[in-house]
């Protein structure tokens, strides 16, 4: 039975806060670590990283066994690993769920500035975003006459697709700013 104390212990780990996942994270890699390296690796202060430790194992996620006379090790008990698990999936799920919600509207993007007349796509900027637009044109516009090149125009056909999160400067054709089109601007 788990005693009530100020910061209760929640029994599902989905509503760990992210200190607290955070350092069921760093234990379940390094059971060696010590309470110090948890605050140094997690930002958090080193009193609450003994209670939090202390709710873990009073919830059955760690276990502590001494090494030494001043060195501890956290063990994840299968609880743990399963609670942690749990997580895990969870934040596959919301990734995966965000990524085909970027995908959409990328997909919607392409296909409005296709049908206001640009034929011509140039994408300025690099990384992940660049690399969805990509594989997106090709799989929403493979059947429409248009184009995506490396090297932006000065035609009235022509857009580049900004990828960045500064605006460009220097070019005076067409632009739109992919992450503030789709509702993404950090």
């Amino acid at each position: 039975k788990v005693r009530s104390s100020n910061v209760q212990l929640r029994n599902d780990m989905g509503l760990l806060t992210e200190k607290e996942a955070s350092v069921l994270g760093q234990v379940s890699k390094k059971p060696s670590i010590s309470q110090r390296d948890l605050a140094k690796n997690t930002g958090v202060s080193l009193g609450l990283i003994n209670v939090i430790l202390q709710k873990f194992i009073r919830a059955g996620y760690l276990k502590a066994s001494q090494l030494n006379k001043r060195k501890l090790q956290y063990i994840l008990t299968p609880v743990g690993i399963l609670e942690s698990a749990k997580r895990s999936y969870r934040l596959a799920i919301i990734t995966i769920s965000n990524y085909n919600k970027l995908e959409s509207g990328v997909v919607t993007l392409l296909k409005e500035l296709h049908q206001t007349g640009y034929d011509y796509f140039s994408i300025h900027g690099d990384g992940d975003l660049k690399k969805l637009i990509e594989t997106t044109f090709r799989d929403c516009l493979e059947e429409a006459p248009v184009t995506l090149g490396q090297e932006p125009r000065d035609d009235p056909r022509a857009i580049v697709l900004n990828v960045t999160p500064e605006p460009l400067r220097d070019w005076k054709g067409d632009t739109v700013n992919v992450l503030e089109k789709i509702g993404c601007q950090p």
